[in-house]
């Protein structure tokens, strides 16, 4: 009972260290794995989804998504092979599409109209005047970053006759919208009429086309479903919809509608635009104050599902393992000696016990290495966002350092010259100095009012006089002295139109860069007087002045490339929001760049943690400028830097763990070895064996296990030491295998299943033409049986008298001595067979006490005769004698005794050999050499037994010719 319950414990150890832990602890592992694949698949469609909803973000509205729609339509038709008739192909698809919502005016490559392809035929006068103006602005567009149309002589002399068609409100910096590529193009709001509610127009290679769309086209939401619909139709997870607030209707997915208007209602209010939910990821945003685009994708199709994908795995392993144990049974069928060294068992043991946690460790690392790397890209962005913004406090400071460069400029200039006025060279040399800054307007005014400089992109050669009378007036001022003027009392009418507070205003911003307003709207304007400025002895006014946009550039390509040079290799770029021109102007900037950055318009700050450029990879931060109130900054650092910390912080883990596995290798190594020095030594002694070295003795001593094993193994083998002497000793009792008497040949052959067997076989010679054979089979195997076989032939070789008699006589005598020792106590038994053969003649008498039938097989060898001659075995009570049969064998006859070993030997399946098998295979191997034919039937009995189970003996006799 006790030793059942133990062995279901050790079952249960076994099932439970051997298959549930290491099982629970690969599960384990896996699903934290595969929660991380599917965390990082989120990530990754959570960007896609992103992405999918720029197109949609940037021609929501009704101006811009038909601006886009037909500049790429009509550029297509330009770039064909056949411009005009494809131009007029797309006009009447337009007008069947949309009956009545689209008109059209074309002009050919001259600036002629067309009349077959304008509808109207009226005011023709108006539109040369616009073709004249559209030309000069696409002009313009392409010669300068920032398009300024209102400073164009031929907009400002048209643009009163163009709005007296166009729309009272087409206005003069609208004008290069439609010519602006993509987004950031669009249509103009001029008219209120129906019929002309967005104005678009075109100048192309090959022809000029002005449109007008109707009201009826605008407010139904044409171009955001049909960027919807288009993008459904495409082959891919995602999918698109719109979120209507005001109506409360979801357009562009057929399934969970309830749900969609439910999670667009909770972005309304939280804002937050990535949601996961039972069913989808969806990513949100508002593109309008009534209008909300999602991106939807549905989890199960398109994540992997860590338990299942955990499962699928262990499944897997499971075909992989019974794959291995199946190679493994089929390897020891093929090897039956096949079998685990000891050595290989503890490696194997090893494995176990340190594969599961290294594996667990592996996949600790993974997560490990996942984590360094998020925390690394995160603090690359909080380091991104620092430099951003440092960059971008630098701008006023940025302002003050330019301010400064032109102030110290004036003063050298103001101490060299006094308060005499500058010579024209110096006057010259401080515009060109001015240009450096990139103004839009510069100017001198002296104390005249006259106006002696004029510089930049927007700079008037003659100023209006109420400028220059203020500048003027503003010189009087500044110049009177302090103890002429006396504070009087005044009412406050003379407060108000006394210019004294406005140009009190302006001193205290000279030698600063300040917003001022001089009736051109606000601008960044720098104050200076030239002259003595200490005594009150000015000759003239330096005014300088930028849009925001100018003044902002000015600073960029000043400071941003010597910022680049500190920062590297993190790279800063810088993109001005109204024309999404992206510094430094000498660089090529990707599409990528420029469309995050504009999302970043409306989101604030975007971090791209792998975006790829051009082969490259790199983290992107972009942030919306606050002091650079116009402009989108960006950084670029690259992701090569993080991952080479990366793969040398897994250099190091994977060195450690290499060193650590060496040293517990070099301690299993050390310890096994100890554990194994007995085994060797035990296996060192089983060589011996095989190489009958009895006198091998191990030297191990120890109070363990292994000690009283390798005691045991001495007694052993010094036992075996004495077994091979008694082998010897019987193998000396059996006559030689080959003998001649006569005209007769013999051989005989024993092939004991133990060292020591007892099948024996005996010849004598009886006189000088008979010679006798005596064959036996004791029972059993050993040294009981050897000393059985040892006491046949000491009746064989003591029994004269019976040799002489006869066979009958031999065994009679030999079961005298047997009855005598069963007497004794000693109950052994032995079948036998004796053979008397004339050699001369070859006839031959024979006796049996249990043998089996001896076998005749004729010369011809055509048949295959057993001599039927009974008995009982020797050592048991004969009721009657031993009978003797006689017979002759003639010339070429062969004569065979053998034991039952391969009569009853059995294959893998339990089948017996039996007689049957015995004579086809008797006859199939005879050979004229009986040593041959010995061994062919040998290898016969070998292809057929499963193993040898018994002694095998044959004795074969042949009657030759002479």
């Amino acid at each position: 009972m006790k030793l059942r319950r133990g062995n279901w414990f050790n079952l249960l150890a076994r099932i439970v260290y051997g298959l549930l832990l290491p099982a629970g602890l690969l599960y384990v592992a896996m699903y934290s794995h595969y929660g991380l694949v599917r965390e990082r698949q989120i990530m990754e469609w959570r960007e896609k989804m992103r992405d999918s909803l720029d197109q949609i973000s940037k021609y929501h509205s009704d101006d811009k998504y038909f601006h886009g729609m037909l500049q790429a339509d009509f550029r297509r038709a330009d770039s064909s092979a056949r411009p005009m008739h494809e131009c007029n192909r797309r006009l009447k698809y337009y007008k069947s599409r949309y009956p009545g919502m689209f008109r059209f005016t074309v002009y050919d490559s001259s600036g002629r109209i067309i009349d077959e392809m304008t509808d109207e035929k009226r005011f023709q006068y108006v539109f040369k005047g616009m073709h004249q103006v559209i030309a000069s602005v696409k002009a313009h567009v392409a010669e300068v970053i920032i398009p300024y149309p209102d400073r164009l002589n031929d907009v400002r002399s048209r643009i009163g006759l163009l709005r007296g068609y166009f729309g009272q409100f087409l206005m003069e910096k609208h004008l290069s919208l439609p010519l602006l590529e993509g987004y950031l193009g669009s249509c103009i709001r001029a008219s209120e009429e129906p019929e002309k509610a967005l104005l678009w127009y075109q100048r192309l290679k090959n022809f000029t086309i002005v449109v007008f769309v109707h009201r009826d086209m605008i407010g139904r939401d044409i171009g955001p479903r049909l960027i919807v619909d288009r993008y459904n139709q495409q082959d891919t997870a995602i999918q698109l919809g719109l979120f209507d607030t005001q109506q409360m209707n979801v357009y562009g997915i057929d399934r969970h509608h309830n749900e969609m208007v439910i999670q667009a209602n909770a972005y309304a209010n939280s804002a937050v635009e990535f949601v996961e939910n039972e069913h989808s990821l969806i990513f949100f945003r508002q593109i309008s104050p009534r209008l909300i685009v999602f991106s939807l994708l549905d989890k199960q199709m398109n994540l992997i599902h860590p338990e299942r994908a955990t499962v699928e795995f262990m499944l897997r392993m499971i075909r992989w393992l019974i794959l291995a144990a199946f190679l493994v049974f089929c390897v020891s069928l093929r090897s039956a000696d096949f079998a685990l060294s000891i050595r290989q068992k503890l490696l194997l043991l090893f494995l176990f016990a340190n594969g599961l946690p290294m594996l667990i460790l592996a996949a600790t690392a993974y997560e490990f290495f996942e984590q360094k790397k998020n925390s690394l890209i995160n603090a690359t962005h909080d380091q991104s966002v620092r430099i951003i913004k440092q960059f971008d406090n630098g701008y006023p400071d940025g302002r003050e350092r330019m301010a400064g460069l032109i102030t110290d400029y004036v003063s050298e200039k103001n101490r060299q010259y006094g308060k005499r006025k500058w010579p024209d060279e110096e006057i010259e040399s401080l515009k060109k100095f001015i240009l450096t800054f990139n103004p839009g307007e510069s100017y001198i005014y002296d104390c005249d009012g006259n106006q002696i400089l004029h510089a930049g992109s927007e700079a008037l050669p003659n100023s209006v006089k109420i400028i220059r009378d203020f500048f003027k007036g503003a010189l009087e001022f500044f110049n009177h002295a302090d103890a002429d003027f006396v504070g009087a009392r005044r009412t406050m009418l003379e407060k108000i139109t006394d210019d004294s507070g406005l140009y009190a205003g302006v001193l205290e911003q000279l030698g600063n860069i300040s917003p001022q307003n001089f009736g051109s709207g606000l601008r960044w304007t720098y104050l200076e007087l030239l002259g003595d400025r200490s005594n009150h002895d000015s000759w003239g006014f330096l005014v300088i002045s930028w849009r925001p946009g100018d003044l902002q550039r000015a600073f960029l390509n000043q400071h941003l490339e010597e910022v680049n040079r500190k920062i590297s290799p993190r790279k800063l770029l810088v993109m001005e929001k109204g024309t999404e021109t992206i510094f430094p102007l000498n660089a090529q900037h990707h599409r990528q760049v420029r469309n995050i950055m504009h999302l970043t318009q409306s989101r604030k700050l975007i971090t791209e943690n792998n975006l790829g450029l051009s082969g490259e990879h790199f983290v992107a931060t972009s942030l919306v400028g606050i002091e650079l109130s116009d402009a989108i900054i960006m950084t670029l650092y690259p992701s090569s830097l993080i991952l080479g910390e990366i793969e040398e912080l897994r250099r190091g883990v994977i060195l450690a763990g290499l060193l650590s596995f060496f040293i517990v290798l070099v301690i299993v190594r050390f310890f096994s070895g100890r554990l194994l020095r007995p085994v060797n030594a035990l296996s060192q002694g089983m060589r011996s064996i095989a190489r009958r070295d009895f006198k091998y003795r191990i030297d191990y001593s120890s109070g363990d296990e292994f000690g009283g094993l390798t005691s045991a193994f001495n007694a052993t083998i010094a036992g075996m030491h004495e077994l091979a002497v008694g082998t010897a000793v019987q193998e000396s009792l059996l006559p030689p295998g080959r003998e001649h008497f006569g005209r007769v040949s013999l051989f005989a052959r024993s092939i004991f299943m133990s060292k020591m067997g007892g099948d024996y076989f005996d010849y004598f010679k009886v006189d000088e033409q008979r010679f006798g054979v005596y064959f036996g089979d004791v029972a059993g195997h050993g040294i009981p049986a050897a000393l059985v076989m040892s006491m046949a032939k000491a009746v064989v070789a003591s029994s004269d008298e019976a040799r002489k008699a006869g066979p009958a006589e031999l065994l009679k005598s030999a079961n005298s001595l047997f009855l005598h020792l069963k007497s004794r106590g000693w109950k052994r038994m032995m079948t036998a067979l004796c053979l008397e053969v004339n050699h001369q003649t070859g006839e031959f008498r024979v006796a049996n006490a249990g043998q089996c039938y001896p076998v005749v097989v004729s010369a011809v060898r055509d048949k295959v005769d057993y001599v039927k001659v009974v008995g009982m075995p020797l050592g048991s009570q004969a009721r009657k004698p031993y009978s003797e049969i006689s017979g002759r064998l003639m010339p070429g006859d062969s004569l065979i005794l053998y034991t039952d070993g391969i009569i009853e030997a059995t294959n893998a399946m339990g089948e017996a050999f039996d007689f049957a098998r015995f004579d086809k295979l008797l006859l199939a191997s005879w050979h004229a050499d009986l040593e041959t034919w010995w061994e062919g039937i040998y290898r016969g009995y070998q292809g057929w037994a499963a193993a040898q189970d018994d002694d095998i003996t044959f004795l074969m006799l042949r009657y030759d010719n002479d």
